[in-house]
């Protein structure tokens, strides 16, 4: 699960980087991007590359990154609002991130993907803090994720906050 993790942290930031590298050269980078993985050794701590277990993946001008940040504090009110979030052809990864604390009443986000299906539902209320997370990749072949993805906040009397995180790499 740690080689995934770091091999996905790393996609991302190089994502990251080419955009902004392709923002201010409008050069576009064709050759593969060796990513080595750190190694720990023994007890000691050191730091080593494992230059036998690299992976290569290349990256091109079709790199995109979209991201959505709600958040909200209350102080009491309820509220309910709904929008929607697109996820264009092309996109292969999203990361989907909800966090919340209340000490009164309640917080609901519901996200759907498109053609009205429940993704996710998360109740944020004084039973705990809320911390939830999921990145997932989508195949090139599967069309069912692209489109408006529609994400709901209900309040009820609440008195915390959520914050809502959505990116598409």
């Amino acid at each position: 699960m740690k080689k995934t993790f770091i091999l996905t942290a790393a996609m991302i930031l190089a994502g990251f980087a080419l955009n902004y590298s392709e923002a201010l050269s409008q050069d576009v980078i064709k050759e593969p991007v060796i990513v080595r993985e750190p190694v720990i050794v023994h007890s000691t701590g050191e730091r080593g590359d494992r230059s036998r277990d690299r992976s290569e993946f290349y990256i091109g001008q079709e790199v995109k990154s979209t991201r959505l940040n709600l958040s909200k504090h209350f102080e009491g009110e309820s509220v309910s609002k709904t929008g929607t979030f697109m996820v264009e052809e092309g996109i292969r990864m999203l990361d989907i991130s909800i966090k919340g604390s209340v000490q009164e009443g309640s917080i609901t986000l519901s996200i759907s993907k498109p053609g009205k299906n429940l993704f996710k539902e998360l109740v944020i209320d004084s039973s705990a803090d809320v911390e939830w997370n999921q990145l997932f990749t989508i195949r090139e072949d599967n069309k069912e994720n692209n489109g408006d993805w529609t994400y709901k906040i209900e309040a009820a009397k609440a008195k915390g906050f959520y914050s809502l995180s959505i990116t598409a790499h």
